[in-house]
This record gives structure tokens, sequence and C-alpha cells, in this order.
């Protein structure tokens, strides 16, 4: 087990035996939590491509082509295009055996 070694200025004074070790358990309790983080639109995209990569080939025919299947829910732009990339995937069709599966 490592021992955290600390260093006091007054133990120089007093001429005690040395470093003090302290057990890192007895501070354990002085941690500050890990804060907690709202998802983002980053977090969105990062699913986004999670999703596409995990479905980059067919299951049926291996095929390296897919299309992702999209529900009519994106965003639009100032001008009212549709931004591509922000609807949401509901599955994939094989450009090869025309097969399709959820995602």
């Amino acid at each position: 087990m490592s021992g955290l070694k600390l260093f006091d200025a007054d133990a120089i004074d007093a001429k005690d035996e040395g470093p003090v070790i302290f057990r890192i358990a007895d501070f354990a309790h002085l941690r500050r939590p890990a804060p907690v983080m709202e998802p983002t639109e980053d977090d969105e995209a990062l699913g986004r491509a999670r999703i596409l990569h995990a479905n980059r080939r067919c299951p049926y025919c291996k095929h390296p082509v897919v299309q992702p299947v999209e529900l009519n829910n994106g965003r639009y732009s100032r001008n009212r295009s549709r931004l591509p990339g922000s609807a949401s995937v509901v599955g994939f069709q094989c450009d090869g055996c025309y097969q399709e599966w959820p995602a």
C-alpha cells in the first residue's frame, strides 16, 4: 500500500525522526464528488456517430454501403434548408440486397 509523505517545517525545529506518513484512505472523505454533466448537442452527435459506425456494413450480405433511414424531424437552418445529420436515425437499408434493419 502506498503512503503519502508530507513535509512539515515545524518538524525540523522539533527534531522529529523524519517525515510523517499518512494513509490516503484517511483523506478520501475530503474528495469532491465528480460534477454531473448535462447532455449537450455534442453528445447527440457522438451517439449518432456511434450508431452509424456500428451499422456500417449490412448484417445479411456484408455489403459495405448502407443508407441510414431517418425520421422527418431534423433541424432547419435560417433559410429553411434541412441540416444534414440532424434527423433521428431509426434504421438502415443495404444498397446491395435492399434489406432493412433497425438502428
